[in-house]
């Protein structure tokens, strides 16, 4: 008898009729609608982020909700706004900050909010006090997010509370004006807010899923973090008028006058080493990593970088992740300070971003993706800083040096003590405020040229006694755990091997020695980080004239470039590989040098961090670690 589908939830039937035959469902509902058939009546119930659309820009935003409506819609469009720009969904959090709120003392009832929004006709209201007029509402819109972000940020609720607040009012709203209505969540927008954090924002964005989810009368929801904003919390017109057009697509859906527009959803993905990709289910574009949160064991790991090719999204984090991390990713995680609107990732037909969610741990762990190479492409670009110098302690010839725990930590060879000494680094790459963590250090035994670690910190080589490339196992990126695999080693043969490098791959080891020729050795093995087995290539090989000493050695550019440490001419040289990792036909941009005799002139060790933004030098004149950055 009733639009609801209970009897008598009208309290009396006042007509009837008998009909002979079955009706359609879209007929039966326009029998049985307290509407008459060319009626649609919409509620927004919300914060300052639905008032403006009727309170701000002449009402634009509105009127391109009504006017998307009409497009498919032929009948009559009552739009009703009572978003409340001061307030909040909790009564705790509105009675900290003096606002409005919508669900009352304990969520016991309607709160100010939601009293003026559908109480008795007093020219606040929705419709007329009676059961029959409340009827009439087909659709409410629900925004009601900002207050109580800034509630669980300054811990006055949590998310649970906001949360069962929030159902409140859906409860007593369908208990109001009729189990008919059907309910669309906005999102909030991004944010500078200060009075906001990124985990409190989140807290309000995973309480939205929730009640997506486990409301059957919430119909729908959307994001809104793809808007350029007019100050901390408010999208502009254009960014008001998508949130209109999403509304609407949503609405006519459930009218079954429209197809449904989704966004584009991450499917799954994979991680290794410092990359993470995800794989979406339409193709992608946009290029701002702001929409995305990558953790390592529950902890934010910053993105360099986003490439994206068809429907796949490449992100390149700024450090490498060690095989045995659990890895999530979040999408439209907390406040996205910062975010560009014309570079967001988003559908390449639709135009709507990446639909957010909550933490996932889906992301896959793949041993083939290689590990970054290690960058160093342009000395010239770098300035000496004196502030990151480090005075090797008790040493008078310290020789190679390391970044290794993904450009944290710094390994230092005192050769005369025979040990690796250890800094820890206040910032990746920075030897500024180092300090020294000499429960990390490891007596060699024996004096040593060089010092190299695996990319995800497992392992870590040197030269010894200019002749013996040594392996050593380590765990946790702590050199004093250090164990010596004999059966991996190899044999230079000679005993003027003053530095090497070993591709990120583990295959190719290059030496560079204090010969006066045949300086630049290359030698490859077919079972990677097995250097027992390495072959030299004479092809390969490479004759520096005019360098008398060469004493370290490092790969940069994917392969495509190697720097060497010039001992005599004191300076740091770089050489272009026509193939990765590949020394045959090398050829020498002077360009790129950097001169270090200011600093260093006796320089034994060089190494670059993986971004190539920072260089570290040691030698003998000084025996102190130089910082160029």
């Amino acid at each position: 008898i009733n639009r609801s589908g209970f009897a008598p939830a009208n309290g009396v039937v006042h007509r009837y009729t008998v009909y002979n035959k079955a009706f359609s469902e879209s007929a039966t509902n326009s029998l049985t609608d307290p509407n008459t058939s060319n009626e649609l009546w919409i509620a927004m119930f919300g914060d300052s982020n639905l008032y403006r659309w009727e309170g701000f820009f002449d009402g634009a935003p509105q009127a391109a909700f009504i006017s998307a409506l009409e497009g498919s819609y032929s009948g009559d469009i009552n739009i009703v706004n009572k978003g409340d720009s001061s307030s909040a969904a909790n009564y705790d959090t509105a009675q900290a900050q003096g606002v409005d709120y919508w669900s009352g003392n304990g969520d016991s009832g309607g709160g100010t909010s939601w009293l003026q929004a559908i109480g008795t006709d007093n020219g606040y209201s929705i419709v007329e006090n009676t059961f029959y007029q409340k009827k009439k509402v087909d659709y409410v819109l629900v925004n009601i997010a900002a207050a109580d972000i800034v509630g669980i940020a300054d811990a006055v609720i949590n998310k649970a509370e906001y949360k069962a607040s929030m159902q409140n009012v859906l409860d007593i709203t369908l208990a109001e004006l009729g189990d008919q209505v059907k309910f669309v969540f906005q999102f909030p927008p991004n944010a500078t807010n200060g009075n906001y954090t990124d985990a409190a924002m989140q807290d309000v964005r995973d309480a939205m899923r929730e009640l997506v989810s486990e409301n059957d009368s919430v119909i729908g929801s959307y994001d809104l973090y793809d808007v350029t904003l007019v100050d901390s919390v408010h999208p502009n017109e254009a960014g008001f008028n998508k949130a209109a057009a999403r509304a609407a697509n949503i609405i006519l859906n459930d009218l079954g006058l429209a197809a449904l527009t989704e966004p584009p959803k991450i499917t799954g993905g994979t991680w290794g080493q410092n990359k993470v990709y995800l794989v979406c289910d339409s193709n992608l574009t946009g290029d701002d990593p702001a929409s995305i949160r990558i953790e390592d064991d529950g902890a934010a790991v910053s993105i360099s970088s986003v490439a994206i090719e068809d429907n796949i999204i490449e992100l390149t984090l700024s450090s490498v992740i060690a095989e045995g991390s659990t890895v999530t990713y979040y999408v439209g995680y907390g406040m996205m300070n910062g975010i560009v609107e014309a570079d967001v990732i988003r559908d390449t037909a639709t135009g709507l971003p990446l639909q957010s969610t909550g933490e996932l741990s889906n992301l896959v762990y793949d041993e083939e993706i290689p590990a970054p190479p290690i960058a160093g492409g342009d000395g010239s670009e770098l300035t000496y800083n004196a502030s990151g110098d480090i005075a090797v302690t008790g040493e008078d010839y310290p020789y190679g040096l390391s970044y290794f725990n993904n450009d944290n930590s710094l390994a230092v060879l005192a050769t005369g003590l025979q040990t690796v000494q250890v800094w820890q680094l206040a910032s990746a790459g920075s030897t500024v405020g180092a300090t020294r963590d000499s429960d990390k250090d490891y007596n060699l035994g024996v004096n040593a040229n060089d010092i190299r670690f695996k990319p995800d910190g497992s392992e870590m080589y040197t030269v010894e006694g200019g002749r013996y490339l040594r392996v050593y196992t380590i765990s946790g990126n702590d050199p004093s755990t250090a164990s010596n695999v004999a059966a991996r080693e190899f044999d230079f043969l000679a005993t003027n091997v003053q530095g090497f490098d070993i591709s990120p791959d583990g295959t190719v080891v290059v030496a560079c020695t204090s010969a006066a020729s045949n300086n630049i050795r290359w030698f490859e093995t077919p079972v990677a980080g097995d250097f027992s087995q390495l072959v030299e290539d004479t092809n390969k090989n490479m004759d520096i004239a005019d360098a008398l000493a060469l004493y370290a050695v490092k790969f940069g550019d994917s392969g495509d470039v190697l720097s060497v440490m010039d001992k005599v001419q004191d300076k740091v040289r770089y050489f272009d590989l026509a193939a990765p990792y590949d020394t045959e036909n090398m050829t020498e941009d002077v360009s790129k040098a950097k001169d270090i005799s200011g600093q260093e002139t006796d320089g034994n060790g060089v190494d670059w961090t993986m971004d190539g933004s920072k260089m570290v030098v040691v030698g003998w004149s000084s025996d102190t670690v130089k910082l160029y950055e």
